[in-house]
């Protein structure tokens, strides 16, 4: 199984031992189908070409388009994540992705946003994605007016200081829906997501 850090989701201690909250959902699942696993930990776009590839199995992502073609989804969500965006206090917020055209966006490298990061390259766009590599370099570039927004998924602790000093704002922009993910390259992929998916829903004795 591959995971990538996303604290509280996907955490890797120091002494390189995964966890998070998606990972035990993940491994306590696995462990009722009775199927072997070990855990590897990849950057986003890494465990993306490795899923498509077939070098990781199975994981828990959002659906997006990059890797539509090449895994496959289960049915039903199996967890609910909060994206928000945050801005300067002195800069409104918007309602809705499409409002972030023309705009300078901030989005963590590797993440696709769903289909959110498709939708603000587009050729039309006359504003740009800003590549950051952390959640924390993030609300830096944000502090210093280097970009407009920023987008990122929910996670305490983060953004919370800057909040409560009154130097950034921010709104839930969507909640996204994430899946069992499983590489169409793995033998008996679809045989592995419905025993994960009766493994879920608890219809597995």
């Amino acid at each position: 199984m591959g995971i990538t850090p996303i604290a509280p989701l996907y955490t890797v201690s120091e002494q390189g031992v995964a966890g998070g909250i998606l990972t035990e959902l993940l491994t306590k699942t696995l462990d009722k189908v009775g199927v072997p696993y070990s855990i590897r930990v990849y950057p986003p776009e890494r465990l993306r070409r490795n899923l498509i590839s077939g070098l990781s199995s199975v994981s828990i992502g959002i659906k997006n388009n990059v890797t539509g073609g090449w895994v496959l989804y289960s049915k039903d969500p199996v967890y609910e994540l909060e994206l928000w965006l945050y801005s300067l206090s002195t800069k409104p917020l918007v309602d809705k992705f499409e409002d972030l055209l023309g705009h300078r966006v901030g989005l963590i490298r590797g993440y696709q946003y769903g289909s959110g990061r498709k939708l603000l390259a587009a050729p039309g766009n006359r504003g740009r994605i800003v590549d950051v590599s952390s959640h924390y370099s993030g609300r830096s570039l944000l502090s210093k007016n280097r970009i407009d927004y920023f987008l990122d998924y929910r996670r305490e602790g983060v953004v919370e200081a800057a909040i409560a000093g009154n130097t950034l704002h921010q709104r839930l922009l969507k909640v996204v829906s994430m899946y069992f993910v499983v590489s169409k390259q793995h033998p008996r992929a679809q045989q592995l997501l419905q025993s994960l998916e009766r493994a879920h829903s608890g219809s597995l004795e």
